[in-house]
């Protein structure tokens, strides 16, 4: 199944990418200009993040090397 990702600018911040899982839950991510990622997890049906997380873009890179081979 493929998976979508949808982004848009937010002028004067950056950008916003939104993932949504099979089970209807969505990752939300705001890439700010400065480097800065918020990260956004909210269950489905529910308009309030449940979880929300700041990282450096460096921080950001090492969650991205975990999801993506299973290791920092």
């Amino acid at each position: 199944m493929p998976v979508h990702v949808h982004d848009h600018a937010l002028p004067g911040v950056g950008r916003r990418y939104e993932l949504t899982g099979a089970d209807g839950d969505h990752v939300v991510v705001v890439v700010h200009g400065s480097g800065r990622r918020d990260l956004h997890l909210r269950r489905a049906g529910d308009d309030d993040a449940a979880a929300t997380a700041v990282l450096t873009e460096r921080e950001a890179d090492a969650l991205a090397a975990i999801l993506a081979e299973g290791r920092p």
